[in-house]
């Protein structure tokens, strides 16, 4: 067996890098310190929704929806918009998306995940392509 090759450039290399510190705990900690700068609001929740990144727990969690529909009176009629659509953006109730498309609800290991925002954006081109996006999480 031939012996193995040695590195031409003379130094290890290593798969891991050091990190010297976490760029969250790094703004929390500005921010603590420089209260007067950074007004923040009294109540918990809405302080996480601002430094946190989104997750299911909190309800905070995206998805989104890319889909193609040649025919705009087709996904007019899917949408119940009296006609093709006829702006590029919508916002609709999130209870009201559910009964036209069906629940929105699906079980994930021991808990469900359920639509969490308010309303569902839906954009339109007219190409045909669309988009559903809205905020996922564990139901409150």
């Amino acid at each position: 067996m031939p012996p193995k090759r040695k590195s031409d450039t003379g130094r290890g290399s290593s798969s891991k890098k050091f990190r010297t510190s976490d760029p969250d705990e790094s703004l929390v900690n500005t921010i603590l310190t420089n209260v007067e700068y950074y007004p923040l609001p009294n109540e918990p929740d809405t302080i996480r929704q601002l430094l946190w990144k989104p997750s299911r727990k909190a309800g905070t969690a995206k998805w989104l929806y890319d889909g193609v529909c040649t025919d705009p009176a087709v996904f007019g009629a899917l949408l119940r918009l009296d006609g093709p659509p006829t702006l590029k953006m919508h916002k609709m109730e999130t209870s009201k998306f559910e009964e036209l498309i069906g629940d929105l609800s699906s079980s994930a290991r021991y808990s469900t995940l359920c639509v969490t925002s308010s309303h569902v954006n839906i954009r339109w081109t007219d190409a045909g392509e669309f988009k559903f996006s809205g905020s996922y999480g564990t139901p409150r």
